[in-house]
């Protein structure tokens, strides 16, 4: 009888404990659900050359492997398509320039600009690959306001996708532009993948997108015609 006196008074000192600790269970509960509530998506905001209609006409939008045959005839090896957005597709951007509009979430936080370009690997012939100039524009009521960064090709690491911090005055307004252009005696040598505008610092493992439209261009020793 003592065994069993003494089992019910444990059983009962358990009971006792879990009554005082279990408002302070149901209140953790609850504080992880509200922060998970108000926790929201990151902004993301997508280019896939030749889908979106925020895009002025590209050169021509090319298929991976006639891009990677045309690194080989120059000692190349293409860097294939990289995530999150895989398409096997590259935009490549008129002599004369090509603009995308794109938008950010606005407001006074931090935003991204990720842009995943055609890259290669090997020591090649360098006879295509000269600087790229993005002119950055924002209109405002009170004037444009205008960022240019000349990226050269020692800034594209083969290995990872371009990532730069956007100016606050280009994204405070929601919407700017960004014009590509190549300055080189030849073109060809700048493409890309594709084009992300988030406000976080990494990116999604997978974003579903159309893949972009073929504009049948044939590809010869100057890649295009």
């Amino acid at each position: 009888m003592n065994t069993d006196h003494g089992t019910v008074q444990k059983y009962r000192a358990i009971q006792s404990d879990i009554k005082k600790i279990l408002p302070l269970l149901v209140i953790v509960f609850c504080c992880v659900i509200s922060v998970s509530a108000g926790k929201k998506s990151p902004f993301l905001f997508v280019v896939n050359p030749g889908v979106s209609s925020n895009e002025s006409p590209w050169r021509a939008v090319i298929e991976q492997e006639k891009i990677y045959d045309w690194g080989r005839t120059h000692d190349l090896y293409l860097v294939s398509d990289r995530g999150p957005v895989i398409d096997g597709r590259a935009g490549y951007p008129l002599t004369q320039g090509s603009v995308v509009a794109l938008k950010s979430p606005g407001g006074s936080g931090s935003c991204w600009l990720w842009i995943d370009f055609v890259t290669f690997t090997g020591k090649g012939d360098g006879e295509f690959f000269s600087p790229l100039t993005m002119t950055m524009t924002a209109t405002a009521e009170n004037g444009n306001t205008v960022y240019v960064k000349k990226i050269h090709p020692r800034d594209c690491d083969p290995r990872s996708v371009f990532k730069m911090k956007l100016p606050y005055d280009l994204t405070v307004g929601s919407v700017f532009t960004i014009e590509f252009r190549e300055d080189a005696p030849r073109y060809g040598g700048w493409a890309l993948w594709d084009i992300i505008v988030t406000d976080s610092r990494i990116l999604p493992e997978k974003i579903d997108r159309a893949a972009g439209k073929n504009k049948d261009m044939e590809i010869n020793s100057e890649l295009l015609k």
